[in-house]
C-alpha cells in the first residue's frame, strides 16, 4: 500500500510503486550485509523507512511493536535476485526524483520544494516550503555563494524578533499527539501543532539576522505588502529535519516586549528528501561543471 508520505516521493514520471515496508527493510539489511547502495541511496532509503513509519505511528501502530518488527532478522544472501530488483528500483526511484529540474515532495497538509541552484548570484531558495495560507516561505536559501535557513514574509507591520520552537529529542524522545486523537482541538487552532512535545521538552532556535530587504524581496511569496524576514542558525534546520515527519515546528514572531505577534508553522513532511534532493542536485552540477572544464582543458592543450 502507498502511505501519503511515501507518495510524496513518488510523482507520476516516477518508475513503478516502491515494494513495501517488509522488501524496504530486506533492502536494509541487505546494504548492511553486501553493500548495494550508495551512500546517497542509502539516506534515501532511510528517509523512505522513515515516512513509512511515521505513516504507521500516525495510523495507530505500536511504537514498541514497530521497534520490535523492524529488529527483526531479516536473513538475505547477497546474490538474492528478489533483493537486487528492490535495489534496482530504489536507485531508479532517487535518480527519476533527482533529474526532475523542480521535484515538489507533498506532507499532509504542506509541501517542500526542491529548487535548482541559485544562478548569477541572484538570491533564491533550494529547499522552501509555503506556509499555509500566510504569505511567508521558509526554507533553505542562498545568495552570493552563502547559505541559510530562512524565514521570508510579506506584513505591513514588521517583527524586530523570530524564534524557532520544535521539539527537543534530548528532552522528549518522541512526539506526542497534542489532541488526544482529535478529542482536543490542536493548539492555536493550526492542525499542523498536533504533533510536538510538551513545554518543558522544547528547545528554541533565535533567528540570528534579519534578510536584506532586497535579498527578503526575493524570497517572499508574491504579494502588496513589503517583504521582511530572518535567518536562522544552521542548527535550527538541523534540529527541524532530526524530527518525525508527522511533527509541526512553530515559528513565532515577537515584539521586543516579548508579546508573540504571529505564530507560523512549518511541517517537518519530507524535510529530508528535500535536502537531500538539493545536495545530490549540487553534486551533479559540480560533476558537470568539472566534465566542462576538463572537456576545455583538453581541447586546448591538444595541438
Amino acid at each position: 500500500m502507498i502511505t501519503p508520505a511515501l507518495a510524496a516521493l513518488i510523482l507520476a514520471a516516477a518508475p513503478p510503486p516502491p515494494p513495501d515496508h517488509e522488501a524496504l527493510l530486506r533492502l536494509r539489511a541487505g546494504d548492511e550485509a553486501c553493500a548495494l547502495l550508495t551512500p546517497v541511496e542509502r539516506s534515501f532509503l532511510d528517509i523512505v523507512l522513515a515516512q513509512l513509519r511515521d505513516d504507521a505511528v500516525v495510523a495507530g501502530a505500536d511504537e514498541a511493536m514497530l521497534n520490535r518488527y523492524e529488529r527483526a532478522p531479516r536473513v538475505v544472501g547477497c546474490e538474492d535476485p528478489d533483493l537486487h530488483a528492490t535495489a534496482d528500483a530504489h536507485q531508479m526511484r532517487l535518480n527519476a526524483q533527482a533529474e526532475l529540474t523542480q521535484p515538489i515532495l507533498p506532507g499532509r497538509r504542506q509541501s517542500w520544494t526542491v529548487r535548482p541552484p541559485a544562478m548569477a548570484g541572484r538570491p533564491g531558495w533550494r529547499a522552501t516550503q509555503m506556509l499555509g495560507d500566510h504569505p511567508a516561505a521558509f526554507g533553505l536559501y542562498e545568495a552570493r555563494g552563502a547559505r541559510a535557513p530562512a524565514l521570508a514574509l510579506r506584513a505591513e507591520a514588521t517583527a524586530p524578533r523570530a524564534v524557532m520552537v520544535m521539539r527537543d529529542p534530548a528532552r522528549q524522545a518522541s512526539p506526542v499527539d497534542r489532541t488526544i486523537g482529535g478529542l482536543r482541538p490542536a493548539p492555536g487552532g493550526d492542525p499542523l501543532s498536533a504533533w510536538g512535545a510538551y513545554a518543558g521538552g522544547e528547545q528554541r532556535f533565535m533567528a540570528n539576522a534579519r534578510l536584506a530587504p532586497n535579498i527578503a524581496e526575493h524570497l517572499a511569496p508574491a504579494g502588496g505588502a513589503p517583504a521582511y524576514g530572518f535567518t536562522f542558525p544552521d542548527e535550527a534546520l538541523n534540529a527541524l529535519a532530526a524530527l518525525t515527519p508527522r511533527e509541526g515546528v512553530r515559528i513565532d514572531l515577537v515584539r521586543l516586549d516579548g508579546r508573540v505577534t504571529q505564530s507560523l508553522w512549518i511541517e517537518v513532511g519530507a524535510v529530508r528528501a528535500a535536502l537531500l534532493l538539493a545536495s545530490e542536485a549540487d553534486a551533479r552540477a559540480a560533476a558537470a561543471r568539472a566534465a566542462v572544464t576538463a572537456a576545455s582543458l583538453a581541447s586546448a592543450s591538444s595541438p
